[in-house]
């Protein structure tokens, strides 16, 4: 009779431990998992618009005529726009609507936006990006022009 109450007592622990780790652990992955991929669509994103301001330098250092052409890989949920102010930026939604806590004051609505400025003349051709995109990026005498490959 004790083996099977020890058994039994065992297989009450295992059934205890695995129903903490079900209710407890589980969400706590599945929130980090949320908090990872939106981290990585803002910093993709960001860095897709990185490229782009760093080609506008490299063609303004060039005379006019010069193109370059890069290919953008934008996050889904994430647009980059072309201003002709002279600014470039991105905007992405994030799902931190799941997570409490002031992480969630950074991005209200759970979009995330931020502008660089070029300080440069710009024509977009194009308003914004999304998905994959082959961007050109001219220099014309006293502008810089972005355009979609094959616009």
């Amino acid at each position: 009779m004790k083996k099977g109450q020890t058994s039994i007592e065992f297989m009450i622990i295992i059934l205890i431990v695995i129903v903490y780790l079900v209710t407890v652990t589980r969400p706590l992955v599945e929130i980090a998992y949320i908090s990872i991929e939106d981290i990585k669509s803002l910093t993709q994103t960001n860095n897709e618009t990185q490229k782009i301001l760093q080609t506008i330098n490299r063609v303004n250092n060039f005379s006019a005529g010069t193109q370059e052409t890069i290919q953008l890989v934008i996050p889904k949920n994430s647009e980059i726009f072309c201003y002709t102010d002279g600014n470039i930026g991105f905007k992405t939604k994030i799902d931190q609507n799941k997570i409490t806590g002031d992480s969630t004051l950074q991005c209200p609505n759970n979009i995330c936006d931020k502008n660089y400025y070029t300080g440069n003349n710009i024509e977009c051709v194009i308003s914004r990006l999304v998905g994959v995109t082959k961007l050109i990026v001219e220099k014309e005498t006293g502008t810089i022009k972005l355009r979609q490959r094959g616009s």
